[in-house]
């Protein structure tokens, strides 16, 4: 796994291994606490799971960061790469870079729910957020997003009020990612992007 996509902090986990060499079964309960991952702060996290030779079945897991989380229920199969998952989250902080270096804040609300594999993604995202500070703050502001996984495509409809932008966008789920973008604003402002007089 890259390193940035590695989860620090501290970390416990119970489990219980049965079955067979060819048809094993181990039921795993892990805890966590104060981690970070992605550069983002955790404050909690726990998880179950069931793994055997055909799939690894996360029955329950959930995170907690300040007054927010995130839970669901994810399932993916080795072989075939058929997943099943049902993600929600409400009121999480990310703190990272937009316009200019680590200048902005978003909190956001996140749901995922969908069946397909890998290769053919299938499912409908929505992510509702607010960005503060920095240009990214001042220019965008609050928006929503909404993403349905068709197999080959997505089909993307992003809407951010304080600039009157309508986005639709349709991206190929596969290299080299084709994609078309349409995007409709009524309020755009260009003086909003330049950085103030000293």
């Amino acid at each position: 796994m890259p390193e940035a996509w590695r989860v620090a902090g501290r970390l416990t986990a119970d489990a219980e291994l049965g079955g067979t060499f060819e048809n094993f079964r181990l039921d795993t309960t892990i805890n966590g606490s104060t981690l970070v991952w992605t550069g983002q702060p955790i404050d909690r996290a726990t998880a179950k799971a069931i793994v055997t030779a055909e799939a690894i079945d996360v029955t329950s897991f959930a995170l907690h960061q300040g007054v927010g989380f995130l839970d669901g229920r994810v399932r993916y199969a080795w072989d075939t790469g058929a997943y099943e998952a049902n993600i929600k989250g409400d009121r999480l902080t990310w703190q990272g870079t937009v316009l200019s270096p680590n200048d902005t804040q978003a909190i956001f609300a996140v749901q995922f729910d969908g069946a397909g594999t890998v290769a053919q993604p299938k499912g409908r995202a929505t992510l509702d957020f607010a960005l503060t500070g920095g240009k990214a703050g001042a220019f965008i502001g609050a928006g929503e997003a909404t993403a349905d996984l068709l197999g080959d495509q997505a089909r993307i409809v992003a809407r951010l009020p304080s600039i009157g932008a309508l986005i639709n966008a349709d991206i190929a789920t596969a290299s080299p990612y084709d994609y078309r973008v349409n995007a409709q604003l009524d309020r755009f402002e260009l003086a909003r992007l330049q950085s103030k007089p000293k």
